[in-house]
């Protein structure tokens, strides 16, 4: 789900003119929580208990492709989570921040998992990335 903090940016740089974020990240949750649209960068790491065991010294880059008819998504490049310790994953969160466990940037989009997933070392979640901005019914 795109986060409230999100859609302000979206509207913010697609509208208005701010600056624009080039490059987002994707990190995997260890808690057993339930997104909202209220969650922020602020808090959200620690909230939903942002997992940093995963190769890489930062959050895994997305690379998403051609925007289409109001949605983007990067199927054909899916972001590979290495985890390096035994853990369950309940989700994923995409930032606008580099830095596993930062409290800063955007939060633009939070999705948990119908299943948890349990990792084991060594072992690879693919991640896609689906951003879709949807007309309202009249």
């Amino acid at each position: 789900m795109i986060t409230t903090e999100g859609a302000t940016y979206l509207a913010g740089a697609g509208v208005k003119g701010t600056t624009p974020v080039t490059q987002w990240y994707v990190f995997p949750i260890k808690g057993n929580y339930t997104p909202t649209p209220a969650d922020v960068a602020a808090t959200f790491p620690t909230l939903a208990q942002e997992s940093t065991a995963y190769e890489g010294s930062t959050r895994a880059t997305i690379t998403f492709g051609t925007v289409t008819a109001g949605a983007v998504d990067n199927s054909a490049a899916p972001t590979t989570l290495t985890a390096t310790a035994d853990e369950t994953w309940y989700g994923v969160g995409v930032s606008s921040v580099p830095t596993k466990g930062a409290l800063t940037g955007v939060l633009l989009h939070v999705q948990r998992f119908a299943t948890p997933r349990a990792m084991t070392t060594g072992s690879n979640l693919q991640v896609l990335v689906e951003l879709e901005l949807v007309q309202p019914t009249p």
